[in-house]
């Protein structure tokens, strides 16, 4: 069941359909999240819940979980911080998920690196 909740974005939010990889600062907690809608500063995903995601609590957003050598469609990787300034637990016969409302911290802040040319296909 979805919550309800007042707009709090400034930007127009797109759909975006993919996955992506919550990593605490620790590197304790490597959560896969499937992506839901994002705007400019912003991304809404969807996750399982147990691992302590909650409002506050910053995450480095990756395209790979840490280690992965699997390529991109571009060959790289990516990777942004952002901060949880929204969390909804949604609870459904499938399974129960939270819903979380992440601010990007500052495209400066945002990671970029090639993979290793061991891990890229000839």
């Amino acid at each position: 069941m979805a919550v309800e909740r007042s707009e709090r974005r400034r930007e127009k939010r797109e759909s975006v359909i993919g996955h992506l990889w919550l990593v605490d600062p620790q590197g304790r907690a490597v959560v896969r999240c499937r992506c839901l809608d994002m705007s400019p500063n912003g991304i809404r995903v969807r996750a399982p819940l147990g691992y302590g995601l909650g409002t506050g609590r910053t995450y480095q957003l990756c395209s790979h979980p840490p280690g992965s050598s699997q390529p991109s469609g571009l060959g790289l990787q990516i990777s942004r911080p952002g901060t949880v300034v929204r969390a909804d637990v949604l609870t459904a016969e499938a399974g129960d998920t939270i819903e979380l409302g992440i601010e990007l911290s500052p495209q400066r802040d945002a990671q970029l690196s090639p993979l290793s040319a061991a891990a890229t296909p000839a």
